[in-house]
């Protein structure tokens, strides 16, 4: 029961998202969780080893895979993240949340 619950709530805040923030926003904040659930710590950063594609974060966030690509070009710009060779994602947290707080 408690479980339903939960999931209940999550997808309740999942539509209250989709509706009140902008998809960049959205998918800054997709990375985040996914940094938190998925990755381990690293100094000053989350290393995600899954391999996840902009086809799956793009039906993560809700948008177009060719909106996916853009926010993370621009976010590899602003050097919140970045791809290893291995490809490996690296959310680097503090500046990537100082970065959405900026976009409010």
């Amino acid at each position: 029961m408690h479980y339903l619950a939960e999931r209940v709530t999550s997808q309740q805040e999942m539509i209250a998202h989709l509706v009140t923030v902008d998809s960049e926003q959205r998918l800054g904040e997709t990375l985040l969780m996914l940094g938190r659930h998925l990755g381990k710590p690293d100094l000053r950063s989350r290393r995600i080893a899954v391999r996840i594609s902009h086809e799956e974060l793009s039906q993560m966030v809700g948008t177009t895979r060719p909106r996916i690509t853009e926010f993370m070009n621009r976010f590899r710009t602003h050097k919140l993240i970045a791809v290893t060779a291995e490809h490996v994602l690296i959310v680097k947290e503090k500046k990537l949340r100082t970065y959405l707080e900026s976009l409010s």
